[in-house]
């Protein structure tokens, strides 16, 4: 499965983390994250995803549509497969609840780049037994991916429902033929 994001994305701006000194967990996630290309933060997947989950979990908008795909790149490495440590049975069930939550609490965060993550979640969820994610410690994750997949529908219904325009049937005039 080829995973790489297109090359439009760069990576975000001063401008694009917003007022992230007025919000704690904001302001570490961009201690560590901000000017860094994916590239840049693949040694901080490498060192704590859990970690990693949390900061972009509390991103602004632009941040965390780009850092979702360093969180992405690190569950598609096949050394995730080799189980060297901890982390490559962690971050596989981080990235399924992280888009759990986001498209429960907020939807509008994530629509925008979900066709490129829904395959991924979709793949993370096949190959549980090959993250050595056990469902006794991290749950299954078929109902993980089940539940993404119906709030990925209702988040885009809403969307498309936001999106209809209004329509204003106006009473015919009688005298007017």
């Amino acid at each position: 499965m080829d995973h790489k994001q297109n090359t439009d994305a760069s990576v975000p701006s001063e401008e694009d983390w917003g007022d992230w000194e007025s919000d704690m967990e904001q302001e570490y996630a961009h201690s560590r994250f901000a000017g860094k290309s994916l590239e840049d933060a693949r040694p901080l997947f490498e060192s704590s995803i859990l970690g990693c989950a949390e900061n972009i979990a509390y991103m602004p908008e632009v941040p965390f549509r780009y850092y979702i795909f360093g969180f992405r790149d690190y569950v598609m490495d096949p050394r995730r497969f080799q189980c060297m440590s901890a982390d490559d049975s962690d971050g596989p069930s981080a990235f399924l609840k992280l888009l759990v939550s986001t498209l429960r609490d907020q939807p509008a965060r994530i629509l925008p780049v979900m066709n490129e993550l829904l395959p991924v979640a979709e793949f993370v969820a096949k190959n549980q037994d090959k993250y050595e994610a056990t469902e006794k410690i991290y749950g299954s994750f078929d109902l993980l991916l089940t539940e993404i997949k119906s709030l990925y529908n209702e988040a885009r219904s809403a969307d498309l429902a936001e999106q209809r325009p209004t329509v204003i049937i106006l009473p015919q005039n009688p005298d007017r033929r």
